[in-house]
């Protein structure tokens, strides 16, 4: 991800709000792909439900992407103004990626037995690239776009612009995301941000929000729960 606006001055805060995350949109990525690349063209169910789940994953993905937009990108734009250009026009470019990958899952499940080998390697091709494409789009943000935020911003207001756009996120979505998440970090990782969340939490909400992302109770210390989610 190319990038030519100049931080003027040395990373001063230290907050990061793209690690997290990203770390489990690669996780969910690989898995996804696993799945394109070993469904068995021959049970309709298998092909139905795996269209299904792409057309999730996708729009969840853009929605994560439409919440940078509207804080992260909004924010930086306020105050160096330029300086998301290029993660704008790459966002732009997920667009197209969602719909061709949007049409060839449709294209999967109407496909007869004989075409649908065909379906689903055009689909496998298509989302390695999609992949391809995203992993150096998200390096782009961690390692050039986050570090100007840390150059105009304090911890304290990255924090803040990341709590609005927590915020924003429905419960279902964010359920969601707090899995994908939970699921890619490493136990310490993981220890700080369900500390990072109860802390943010009412005990009731913070209780019924993690029993909903490992899908049945979930004991404090239980992080192995997090390993099947």
């Amino acid at each position: 991800m190319a990038q030519t606006v100049s931080t003027g001055a040395p990373a001063r805060a230290t907050h990061d709000f793209y690690y997290a995350v990203h770390k489990g949109l690669r996780r969910a990525h690989g898995r996804l792909l696993d799945r394109i690349a070993t469904c068995d063209t021959a049970d309709r169910d298998a092909l139905a439900g795996l269209a299904a789940d792409i057309r999730h994953h996708l729009a969840m993905y853009r929605s994560h992407l439409e919440h940078e937009n509207d804080h992260f990108h909004t924010a930086l734009e306020a105050r160096v103004p330029g300086a998301t250009l290029t993660a704008a026009h790459e966002h732009d470019g997920h667009e197209r990626g969602f719909a061709e990958l949007l049409g060839l899952a449709d294209a999967l499940v109407t496909a007869d037995a004989e075409g649908a080998p065909a379906a689903l390697r055009a689909l496998y091709r298509a989302y390695c690239l999609f992949m391809a494409h995203d992993h150096l789009h998200m390096d782009g943000e961690e390692n050039v776009l986050m570090p100007i935020l840390q150059a105009y911003f304090s911890d304290a207001e990255l924090a803040g612009i990341e709590a609005g756009m927590v915020a924003d996120i429905p419960p279902e979505q964010a359920t969601w995301f707090m899995r994908m998440m939970l699921g890619a970090a490493t136990p310490a990782e993981r220890r700080g941000l369900l500390a990072e969340w109860q802390a943010a939490m009412p005990p009731e909400v913070f209780t019924g929000t993690i029993n909903a992302v490992v899908g049945g109770e979930w004991r404090a210390g239980d992080f192995a729960a997090f390993d099947r989610v």
